[in-house]
C-alpha cells in the first residue's frame, strides 16, 4: 500500500512544526504566544494529518493483507524513521544523566536511566508514565505514531470488505462520528488522571482521532475528486481556506475545557484545515504548493526529529540576554534556520540511500 501526498497540504506540516518549535525554543519568547497549547495543536495535527492522508489515498486494489505484507510494509515504516531516531537517541544521552554519573562514579544511580535509554529505543517510552520525555522528548511522538501505523493496514482491509456492502458509506459516517465522540467521552473520563500522559502521549489516546481523521480522508476523497473536475471557483475555497486557518489559530488562543485541551479541543480545527484544503482549489493551496513550501513542508519529520538537539546546543554555547529582545529574535531565528539546513542535509542523504 502507497499513501500518496497532497501537495497543498505539507506546507501545513511548517505551519504545526512552528508551533511546536515555539514550545521549546519558548525561552526566547518575547511576545505573548500560547506556545504550550500550540505544541499540543501541533503535535495533535501531525496525528491526524498522518491517518487523514493514509485515508485520502486509500484505494482497495493496493490493500493486500496478509502477514507477509504487514510485516513488509511495517518494516518499510521502521526503517523510514529509525536510523535518525536512533542517533538522536544516542546524541541526546550527553544532555541525560548517564555522563554525570560516570563521571562522579555513582553507578549505583545508572539503572534507571539505562531502563530509559533501553525503553526509547524500543520505542516503548510513551506507554509508561514515567521517563517519556527523557533523553529526548520528541521521540515519543515517533513511537507514538508507529504504534498508529501499525493500525493502517488491518482498518483498511476491513474498510475493503465493507465496499462490498451496500451501505458503506453509512457505515464509514457512523464509524467516524463513534471514532471522535469516543475520543471526547476518554477524554472527559480521564479528566482526573495524568492528562499530560493519559491523553496527550498514551498511543491509545490518539487511536480516536488518527482513525476518525483516516476514515474522514476515505470519506471525502470522492467529494474532493469531483469538485476538482467542476467549474474553478477560486474565490469561495479560498475563503474557506482562510477561514479554516483563521480558526484554526484562534482555537490557540481558547483551547477550551482542561480535560478537553490535550487532544479532543481540536479535533474539529484539525478537520476544518484538512477538508478546506484537501479540495487544493484556493490561493492559499497554489500557494503551498510552490515548490520552496513544498520543500519545507517535505523535511518536517526532520525537523520535528532535530529542533530540540539543535536549541539546547545553541543555547549551551551561546549565552544570550534572553531579555533583550533583538538577541531573543536572534536566536528564534538562527536555530529555526539551522533547523532546516540539517533537515534538508539529512532528507537529501535519506532520498540517496532509498
Amino acid at each position: 500500500m502507497k499513501t500518496s501526498r497532497e501537495n497543498q497540504m505539507q506546507f501545513l506540516r511548517v505551519l504545526a512544526f512552528f508551533n511546536i518549535y515555539m514550545l521549546h525554543a519558548n525561552h526566547w519568547n518575547f511576545f505573548e504566544y500560547p506556545s504550550w497549547f500550540g505544541a499540543i495543536s501541533g503535535v495533535t495535527f501531525f496525528f491526524m494529518l498522518s491517518g487523514f492522508l493514509t485515508g485520502f489515498s486509500y484505494h482497495a486494489d493496493r490493500v493486500q493483507f496478509s502477514l507477509r505484507e504487514y510485516g513488509s510494509y511495517m518494516k518499510r515504516k521502521v526503517l523510514r524513521f529509525y536510523p535518525l531516531y536512533f542517533l538522536v537517541t544516542i546524541y541526546a544521552i550527553s544532555f541525560s544523566a548517564i555522563p554525570q554519573t560516570f563521571a562522579t562514579g555513582h553507578f549505583d544511580e545508572l539503572v534507571d536511566p539505562v531502563v530509559q535509554l533501553f525503553k526509547h529505543l524500543l520505542c516503548i517510552q510513551c506507554w509508561f508514565p514515567d521517563g517519556f520525555f527523557s533523553y529526548y522528548g520528541p521521540a515519543w511522538f515517533s513511537a507514538a505514531l508507529l504504534f498508529l501505523t501499525a493500525l493502517n493496514l488491518p482498518f483498511l482491509a476491513l474498510v475493503k470488505k465493507l465496499d462490498r456492502t451496500k451501505h458503506r458509506n453509512a457505515i464509514l459516517l457512523g464509524m467516524l462520528v463513534l471514532l471522535f465522540a469516543g475520543t471526547v467521552l476518554y477524554s472527559y473520563l480521564t479528566r482526573d488522571t495524568f492528562l499530560q500522559f493519559t491523553q496527550y502521549i498514551l498511543p491509545l489516546s490518539r487511536v480516536g482521532s488518527y482513525l476518525g481523521a483516516m476514515v474522514f480522508g476515505i470519506l471525502i476523497r470522492p467529494v474532493v475528486m469531483r469538485a476538482r473536475a467542476a467549474e474553478n471557483r477560486t474565490l469561495i475555497f479560498t475563503v474557506l481556506e482562510a477561514a479554516s486557518l483563521a480558526l484554526w489559530v484562534v482555537s490557540l488562543f481558547h483551547p477550551g475545557k482542561p480535560w478537553m485541551e490535550w487532544n479532543a479541543s481540536w479535533i474539529l480545527p484539525n478537520l476544518l484545515v484538512l477538508a478546506a484544503f484537501s479540495f487544493g482549489k484556493g490561493m492559499l493551496s497554489k500557494l503551498f504548493s510552490r515548490k520552496p513550501l513544498l520543500s519545507l513542508g517535505n523535511v518536517t519529520m526532520e525537523c520535528y526529529m532535530v529542533h530540540a538537539l539543535i536549541i539546547p546546543s545553541y543555547s549551551r554555547y551561546n549565552k544570550f540576554d534572553t531579555t533583550y529582545t533583538l538577541g531573543c529574535i536572534f536566536s528564534l531565528a538562527a536555530c529555526f534556520a539551522l533547523t532546516f539546513a540539517v533537515a534538508f542535509m539529512l532528507h537529501g542523504r535519506s532520498r540517496e540511500h532509498a
